[in-house]
């Protein structure tokens, strides 16, 4: 039992502040989303804003919720990547002095969910960033409902007159 407690101690010591206020802040952002085409590129940035950012951590959580680590990457550039994160399609990158990307190359179905990032200061203070929901091969609900409205389904077809109701319900009065 002492060593399963200091195994304990020792994994989860490093994440004390010891004295140190640690900061944590959601940003109240709205997700946004994206359609890239299949297979293309998209690259999602994660700007520190007024934040003096050290570091950056990406997220993805797939459509079945399960959150996967993508890596982190540094001020110098300096990247590690999480288990089973395939490097030749995920590149991690510093943009500029107050930016991070995370670039994702030939997006496939697999890749749909949200992808979001966590900075970090070197005081320890984080902001956790709501993310970019990525729909890869899907069409804009905006997009079909200009389609139903220029022709692009039958008339008759039920299928365009559920899109066109569904669309009215959900729009502001």
């Amino acid at each position: 039992m002492f060593f399963l407690s200091l195994a304990w101690l020792l994994l989860t010591g490093p994440l004390w502040t010891s004295g140190q206020d640690l900061k944590q802040k959601l940003l109240e952002e709205e997700v946004s989303v994206r359609y890239p085409k299949i297979p293309s590129s998209e690259t999602i940035d994660c700007d520190c804003g007024s934040m003096a950012c050290d570091l950056v951590f990406w997220f993805h959580s797939d459509m079945s919720s399960k959150v996967h680590f993508l890596g982190r990457c540094n001020n110098a550039d300096r990247t590690l990547y999480g288990d089973n994160v395939d490097e030749t399609r995920f590149k991690l990158s510093k943009r500029g002095s107050k930016s991070f990307a995370l670039r994702i190359i030939n997006v496939t179905k697999e890749d749909r969910g949200i992808y979001s990032c966590v900075l970090k200061e070197k005081n320890l203070n984080e902001v956790w960033k709501p993310g970019t929901l990525l729909l890869p091969g899907e069409k804009s609900c905006f997009l079909l409902f200009l389609m139903v409205l220029l022709g692009g389904f039958g008339s008759g077809d039920q299928a365009s007159h559920l899109l066109i109701g569904r669309l009215v319900i959900r729009s502001p009065a």
